[in-house]
């Protein structure tokens, strides 16, 4: 090894006995080396070509707390006598170091004259914006989750009063609204608003990608978003139809339905780890609309018989599981009207025959 007053700084002053080091080194880290025995800190590897020289090899580990066992010393801390190995005076004394010094050179050589040289800066500066973009999103979790959540529960807790209301005076909560069959139809529809300006929010900065990727997984945000999709959506559904925006726009389900919930509704089913678009108990009533519509303007049962068999089939798993409320089956309830106005010999066999008033 030579005994220079420092270590080679240009590739080109790299000595063989460096290269012997890297070389020597790199093939010991690659494969599994032997456990060392209890009172070494390190395993020495002779080679006589060129000449006799001697290879250090280490734990091959990324974790410092890994290097050490049995309560011996970090190899970095291990000892080596100068005057044995005279040559471990240009870095030190300790073992690594001079290792460290020959991979050192040898990378320099690498980068050397390379456009890595540069990339690897500019690399550094992205993950470093890259650390500091991900506590940010960190905080724009937070932010959302102290400023928001308690808003969202408060409006929430308020819809669930008044579709109390409506139940109590025998009207289902989606009639209420669309027909404003009930003095607090205005203050729901405040909160509606409200409600909408909040999520929009928060969809916004998923897209925009401020917000963690866990964020959708958080299984608190999963339920509130699931809670106020089965609540709020009627409402916006009711609302899109009383307004007849369905003959200017299309069908809600294809044209109207906001991102909202269908985000919402992409996080309960992955929670839940349930076939996609399986959870449209929120859009029940776009369906019940889109059917009456089409019956309305002239076609049949016949024509439509798939479509109204599976509104049934799903109406009758929603209802059995608690995801679609009882309401609609209030007497008054525009679906059973609607539904009993269907040929009996249908009604007899439906799934939901038992199901109605």
């Amino acid at each position: 090894m030579p005994t220079d007053s420092a270590p080679p700084s240009r590739p080109s002053e790299l000595s063989d006995d460096d290269r012997l080091v890297v070389a020597h080194c790199a093939a010991l880290c690659f494969p599994s080396s032997a456990t060392p025995a209890a009172s070494s800190s390190f395993q020495v590897h002779h080679a006589s070509h060129p000449y006799p020289c001697a290879a250090f090899s280490f734990p091959p580990s990324w974790s410092a707390a890994e290097w050490v066992e049995g309560g011996r010393p970090p190899f970095g801390e291990t000892e080596v006598d100068p005057a044995l190995f005279p040559s471990l005076r240009a870095v030190g004394s300790g073992v690594v170091a001079r290792a460290n010094a020959a991979f050192l050179a040898a990378f320099r050589g690498l980068l050397d004259g390379s456009p890595l040289q540069s990339e690897s800066k500019e690399a550094v500066l992205h993950l470093s914006a890259a650390a500091q973009w991900e506590k940010q999103r960190q905080r724009n979790q937070t932010k959302i989750i102290d400023d928001n959540c308690k808003k969202i529960q408060e409006a929430l807790k308020s819809l669930n009063e008044y579709k109390r209301t409506c139940e109590l005076h025998g009207v289902s909560y989606y009639d209420s609204f669309k027909f404003q069959q009930e003095v607090h139809a205005f203050n729901a529809n405040v909160q509606r608003l409200e409600l909408a300006g909040l999520w929009d929010e928060i969809v916004e900065m998923l897209r925009r990608r401020e917000l963690p990727d866990g964020f959708e997984g958080l299984e608190e945000w999963v339920n509130l978003g699931t809670l106020y999709r089965r609540l709020v959506e009627p409402l916006d559904i009711a609302n899109y139809y009383r307004h007849s925006k369905n003959e200017d726009t299309g069908s809600y389900l294809s044209k109207g339905r906001p991102r909202r919930y269908k985000y919402t509704q992409k996080w309960h089913e992955q929670l839940q780890r349930i076939p996609f678009g399986s959870s449209l108990e929120s859009c029940f009533w776009a369906i019940v609309e889109e059917l009456q519509a089409e019956m309305t303007n002239g076609r049949s049962l016949e024509d439509l018989r798939d479509r109204v068999t599976k509104l049934e089939s799903d109406a009758h798993g929603w209802l059995t599981s608690g995801s679609l409320g009882k309401d609609v089956l209030l007497s008054s309830s525009s679906f059973v009207v609607w539904w009993k106005t269907l040929p009996e010999q249908h009604r007899s066999t439906s799934c939901i025959l038992k199901l109605m008033p």
